[in-house]
């Protein structure tokens, strides 16, 4: 009983994935409706631009056909607005990222990384495409940042639809002092006799080591940083289960007012701080950190390099963005329309000018390029989506034999033999059939001999 319930388990969840499975390719047959509209339209908006690119047009001729492509613009936003599955949209960019959707399939029984699948749809509003009303921009949609100081530098989206602004976050100055007090060693290179002094060689990471072996923590303590030139001042307390008589304890009081000064703002938001038992870890950016971020569903990703006049402050990471960015679009990746500045750690993006204009000649041959990249994003996401919804098919196909043959398991368990139940019933009707003839035919012969005697 304990087996098949088991088996009982595994069979209906493999069959509630199958139909998981094929709701999720139902989702992605949808958005591919959608999107094979919206590049028909995008189709519709080439042929205007090529026809406005002659020169046998003239103005009131170009106003014209720009008044069928800003339609055209309007029902592409139209479609990634209203298409949606179960309520859910699915190329408005309302997912886990911003200018993403993603959706998780679960297309097994279990709960195993390889029991579900994501899938992202990148938003195909007109915006997201390049090719939206002027001034617009998807600038941010993902952003981390890995290596010695995880989190380290931060990207800050800000500003208006015209003119959005990512603020590269600063990093510990130079001259970071940590006091050297009773109880509190550090672990980096020795400094004065009662502090030690950070240089830029080794300001990217401070580890501070708190431990009792010179003499006990007691509640009321005072422990001081100054970094930068803001101080940090704790008194140690011995309440809300925090000990102030153990090195933990210390640690995580100094580690809490460090966090919440760079919550406030008043330290740099590129320090991070943490804590593991009695150590406490100030880090920012390194050399070699990398960090990605997307704009117009294009990830650009920077390597920090310290060559060229490039540092790990604010200014430099700010500026090795910029020139990723920038080439980015010069390579014709980014739209063209988009223009990036750069003012010490602020980065500044805007897009000038219509999206698509067919005013002059010039412009419509740009406007074909740019319609170009928005095709080749569509058919990108839709050469994406197909794949997956291909690979369903086997998902289904493999779950269908797999819930088979649990079942004929389970059969063997619970069910009868049908073909040995069967034959034994029938040998047991011809051994009983059997048995009645052959008594009927004694039966027989005794009547035989009692007629003779009557006669």
């Amino acid at each position: 009983m304990a087996i098949a319930s088991r088996l009982t388990s595994e069979i209906r969840g493999t069959n509630q994935a199958i139909r998981n499975a094929a709701d999720g390719q139902a989702l992605l047959d949808t958005a591919e409706g959608a999107h094979a509209e919206i590049e028909f339209l995008l189709q519709r908006m080439r042929e205007l631009a090529v026809q406005a690119a002659n020169d046998t047009n003239d103005t009131d001729d170009r106003a014209n056909l720009q008044a069928e492509v800003d339609q055209l613009i309007e029902e592409i936003d139209r479609i990634a607005a209203v298409s949606t599955w179960a309520g859910k949209e699915l190329l408005n960019g309302t997912g886990a990222g911003a200018g993403t959707a993603s959706f998780s399939f679960q297309i097994g029984a279990r709960t195993n990384a390889e029991d579900h699948i994501t899938v992202d749809i990148d938003a195909m509003s007109a915006d997201a495409l390049g090719i939206g009303t002027a001034g617009t921009v998807d600038v941010v949609s993902a952003i981390t940042s890995s290596g010695a100081a995880t989190g380290g530098a931060t990207l800050t989206l800000g500003g208006t639809a015209t003119s959005r602004t990512l603020t590269v976050g600063g990093g510990i100055a130079d001259g970071f002092v940590v006091p050297l007090i009773t109880g509190m060693n550090n672990t980096i290179a020795a400094g004065e006799d009662d502090h030690v002094v950070v240089n830029q060689a080794t300001r990217n990471s401070v580890t501070v080591t708190f431990d009792d072996s010179n003499a006990a923590f007691a509640a009321s303590d005072v422990i001081e940083f100054k970094i930068g030139d803001d101080t940090v001042s704790v008194t140690l307390i011995d309440s809300d289960g925090i000990e102030a008589t153990t090195p933990e304890g210390v640690a995580e009081q100094v580690r809490a007012e460090i966090q919440s000064m760079i919550d406030a703002g008043t330290l740099s938001s590129a320090l991070t701080v943490s804590r593991s038992a009695g150590v406490l870890t100030l880090a920012q950016n390194n050399v070699a950190d990398t960090i990605s971020l997307k704009i117009d569903n294009t990830t650009i990703s920077v390597t920090l390099s310290d060559t060229d006049q490039y540092t790990d402050n604010i200014a430099g990471v700010a500026e090795q963005l910029k020139v990723a960015i920038q080439a980015k679009i010069d390579d014709g990746t980014l739209n063209s329309n988009l223009n990036v500045s750069r003012a010490a750690g602020v980065i500044t993006l805007t897009q000038g000018g219509s999206a698509l204009s067919l005013a002059s000649g010039t412009a419509a041959r740009q406007a074909i390029d740019d319609i170009d990249d928005a095709i080749q994003t569509v058919n990108e996401q839709r050469a994406n989506l197909g794949a997956i919804s291909n690979r369903l098919d086997s998902t289904v196909r493999n779950l269908t034999n797999i819930a088979t043959n649990l079942e004929a398991g389970r059969g063997r368990i619970e069910d009868a033999d049908f073909a040995a139940e069967t034959t034994s019933l029938a040998k047991s009707q011809i051994l009983q059939q059997a048995s009645m003839a052959m008594l009927a035919q004694a039966n027989a012969s005794k009547q035989g001999v009692l007629s003779l005697l009557q006669r």
